[in-house]
């Protein structure tokens, strides 16, 4: 299955991407990022759940935001809301994604306080 992700204006447009791919779209640190990107293997082979989830949030928040984020890295109320919005911006990123399907915010919610006391 396919999903769209509109673009952040500019550069305006709209990107198609499989289900389980992160859709971006828009200006990170002053760059053009316009793609669709798969999650990468070693979060993939990740066996627990739990930690899966979220490392995948964490990787989906490296991408958009443009910094490095631990696997198991805690996520903020700030950070769950910009996944939320599936939009982020400041002085130089203005971005719009759509996180892969199999991500449920609600899991990442409820598991990172789980995770970060293993």
């Amino acid at each position: 299955m396919e999903k769209k992700c509109s673009c952040a204006n500019p550069p305006g447009g709209e990107i198609t991407c499989s289900d389980d791919q992160l859709a971006i779209c828009g200006v990170i640190d002053g760059e053009l990022v316009v793609g669709c990107f798969d999650k990468p293997d070693s979060v993939m082979r990740i066996k627990n759940a739990d930690r899966r989830t979220a490392a995948v949030a964490n990787w989906v928040l490296s991408r958009v935001i443009g910094i490095t984020r631990k696997p198991d890295q805690e996520i903020s109320p700030d950070e769950h809301v910009i996944l939320r919005a599936s939009e982020y911006s400041n002085k130089t990123t203005r971005v719009k994604f759509s996180i892969p399907s199999d991500l449920d915010l609600q899991a990442v919610a409820n598991s990172i306080p789980a995770v970060m006391s293993r």
